[in-house]
């Protein structure tokens, strides 16, 4: 079974898609996005306090995990 996210960023009006392996399920979106080059914004190393690495709104990158986002949309506004 293919594992695929996708993020679009609504600044640049761009979108990525990357296949997800095993290893990379329990990462935080923060630590797994930031990994493959995407600029996440966080000044308290994800430890959920600087609210900068928020997405879809208001949800923390640092916090939810890969695999709860396979299929899902999600978005950075500043990207």
């Amino acid at each position: 079974m293919l594992r695929e996210l996708k993020v679009t960023g609504r600044a640049s009006s761009k979108s990525w898609s990357y296949t997800i392996e095993d290893s990379d399920l329990d990462k935080s979106l923060l630590d797994y996005l930031s990994a493959c080059g995407l600029p996440i914004a966080s000044s308290c190393s994800g430890v959920g306090k600087c609210k900068k690495c928020a997405f879809n709104g208001c949800l923390l990158s640092c916090v939810e995990k890969v695999s709860d986002w396979l299929g899902k949309e999600i978005y950075f506004d500043y990207l």
